[in-house]
C-alpha cells in the first residue's frame, strides 16, 4: 500500500503528482485513462476534493486539487488502490505498479498557481503527445479553453482569473491562451520541479514579494537569516540560475567588493550569492557548497557574514533585497503576476 505524505489542511489546495514504477507505462489504454479519472470523479461527488487541472499522460499524471475534508492521503490511496486492482485483475498481473511514494504540495500562492497549471498543461507537449495544450484530450486544458466543460472539473477560479483579467478582449479560448497558453521559461518550469522536492508546509511568501517588491523581500530574507542553520526552510520562490544570474549581471557593472567582518575584509559577492541561494532557493548550505566549489566551512562562514551584514549594513542590505526580487522576477514575470494579483483583489 502506497504511503501519501499529509501536508493537506480542509480548504487547502496542493499539486499532486504519480508516476509508475520503474517508468513503465501507467495508463496503456483510453480506457484505463477513463477509469482513472472515473475514480477521482467519485471524490469530487462525494465532496472530499475539486478538480482545479489535470494532465494524465502515459507514465505518470499531474492534478491540481483542493482537498475539502484535509484527506488527500485517502483520497488518492483509494484511488491508488481501486486503479491498481482493475489494471492488474483486467491483465491478469499482480504485483506494485505505481512508484511506492506520490508527490503532495502545497499550493497558497496564485501566483505560483498560475504557473503550476501552464506546467500542467504543457506537460503534453513536452511528451510530444499534442502540438497545443487544448489539442490533448486527457487533459484539462481543452475544457478550460472551451465555454462548456465537464461537470467534475471545477472552472470556478480559472473563470475568476479570466473574468478579472487586464486582458477582456477576445474569446474565452483567446483569454486562456493568453494567460495559461505560454509555455514556461527555463527558470519557471525548473521553479515548479524544486517546489515538488523542497517546499515545506509553510505559509508561501510569493505574491506578498511580488506585491510589495525589494522592500518585502529583504525584510523575509532578514527574518529568514535568524535561521542560519544550513536547513531547508520554506517554499523556494526562486531558482539557483536567476538568483547567480542577477547576482552576476550586478557583479560584472560593479566590479570587486569586499566589507569589513571580524578582522578582516571578505568578499562580499560570495556572501550575496551563499545567502540568496539559502533564502530564496530553499538549498542547504551543502547544496550551495557543491554549486559554488565551496568547502562547507568556507559556505557556512559567508552564510554568516551574510546574516550580520543584511541587519547591520544598509548598502548590503538594500543590494540583497533588489537582486532578490530580480531573481523573483525571472521565475515569474513580476509585472504581469502583479497585474493579475491586483486585479483578482480589486
Amino acid at each position: 500500500m502506497t504511503r501519501f505524505p499529509r501536508f493537506d489542511v480542509a480548504g487547502g489546495w496542493l499539486h499532486v503528482m504519480g508516476r509508475a514504477l520503474a517508468r513503465r507505462t501507467l495508463f496503456e489504454t483510453e480506457q484505463d485513462i477513463r477509469k482513472f479519472i472515473s475514480l477521482l470523479v467519485r471524490n469530487v461527488r462525494a465532496k472530499r476534493i475539486k478538480i482545479h487541472a489535470l494532465v494524465i499522460l502515459l507514465t505518470h499524471f499531474h492534478l491540481l486539487v483542493e482537498s475539502l475534508t484535509g484527506e488527500i492521503a485517502g483520497v488518492m490511496q483509494d484511488v491508488l488502490n481501486q486503479y491498481v486492482r482493475w489494471f492488474n485483475r483486467g491483465r491478469k498481473r499482480d504485483g506494485p505498479l505505481m512508484r511506492g511514494r506520490f508527490e503532495s504540495k502545497p499550493v497558497d500562492s496564485i501566483s505560483y498557481r498560475v504557473n503550476l497549471v501552464r506546467y500542467i498543461d504543457f506537460n503534453a507537449v513536452q511528451a510530444r503527445l499534442a502540438n497545443e495544450p487544448q489539442a490533448y484530450p486527457h487533459g484539462s486544458a481543452r475544457h478550460h479553453a472551451s465555454d462548456r466543460g465537464p461537470r467534475w472539473l471545477s472552472r470556478e477560479w480559472i473563470d475568476e482569473v479570466l473574468r478579472t483579467s487586464p486582458l477582456r478582449q477576445g474569446s474565452r479560448a483567446e483569454l486562456y491562451a493568453a494567460i495559461f497558453g505560454a509555455p514556461l521559461t527555463e527558470e519557471q518550469h525548473e521553479l515548479v520541479e524544486r517546489r515538488l522536492r523542497h517546499s515545506r508546509p509553510s505559509m508561501d511568501p510569493t505574491d506578498d514579494l511580488l506585491l510589495t517588491g525589494a522592500p518585502a523581500v529583504l525584510r523575509w530574507m532578514q527574518r529568514k537569516s535568524l535561521l542560519a542553520d544550513g536547513s531547508c526552510v520554506g517554499h523556494p520562490v526562486c531558482v539557483p540560475g536567476a538568483i547567480l544570474a542577477a547576482i552576476a549581471e550586478e557583479e560584472a557593472r560593479r566590479g570587486p567588493w569586499a566589507l569589513f567582518h571580524g578582522s578582516r575584509n571578505a568578499d562580499a559577492w560570495t556572501a550575496l550569492r551563499v545567502g540568496l541561494l539559502r533564502d530564496l532557493s530553499a538549498s542547504t548550505l551543502s547544496d550551495i557548497a557543491r554549486r559554488l566549489d565551496l568547502s562547507g566551512s568556507a559556505a557556512f562562514r559567508a552564510s554568516e557574514r551574510h546574516a550580520a551584514w543584511i541587519a547591520s549594513r544598509e548598502d548590503y542590505a538594500l543590494l540583497a533585497g533588489e537582486l532578490g526580487y530580480r531573481a523573483i522576477d525571472l521565475c515569474y514575470d513580476a509585472r504581469r503576476q502583479v497585474a493579475l494579483l491586483n486585479a483578482l483583489s480589486g
